[in-house]
């Protein structure tokens, strides 16, 4: 009697095992990669605040990398890149208006990590140290990112020191 008892028990034990790890599988934590496709210090246009803005088009992505350069004397026009929009979108996160140069928004991690429902990309969100001699100019630094489709519903961008700069939903 008491065999049968262990092996009821054991029995109960590997099921509520076998639970904890299925609700915790591979699929909830997946780290995807991530494609650059423009970052500069004159994207940003218009943007005055930290954005960030899907896009989920061809004529969307054309429009918005036609603005690229547009405010930079001697820019070279550049070709649209290409994005499979079946599997991926695009995310232009702008840091809105500064002052000088030294302002830039870089890809801190190629990846891009899925846990449940929120996505998490890693950018450099790089500012110039405090009392920097740097050119009166104003920029918009930007970066287009193309990211894979997933199950998220909302994409947080973090910085290089892991504090939330902006949060985008998807929904």
């Amino acid at each position: 009697m008491k065999q049968i008892s262990l092996v009821i028990h054991v029995l109960i034990m590997l099921t509520l095992v076998g639970c904890i790890y299925s609700t915790n599988s591979v699929a909830d934590n997946l780290s995807l990669p991530v494609r650059l496709l423009y970052e500069g210090a004159h994207g940003g246009g218009h943007i005055s605040n930290p954005n960030a803005y899907r896009i989920t088009t061809e004529d969307q992505l054309q429009k918005i990398y036609n603005q690229f350069g547009k405010l930079t004397f001697g820019a070279v026009k550049r070709q649209v890149p290409r994005v499979d929009f079946s599997r991926e979108e695009v995310l232009l996160v702008a840091m809105g208006q500064k002052p000088t140069t030294g302002y830039q928004l870089q890809l801190h991690r190629s990846k891009i990590n899925i846990s449940g429902d929120t996505a998490v990309l890693s950018l450099a969100w790089i500012e110039p140290p405090p009392g920097a001699i740097l050119p009166q100019v104003i920029t918009s630094p930007c970066i287009l990112i193309a990211l894979p489709i997933g199950n998220y519903s909302r994409i947080y961008i973090l910085d290089q020191k892991e504090q939330k700069r902006l949060e985008v939903s998807i929904r």
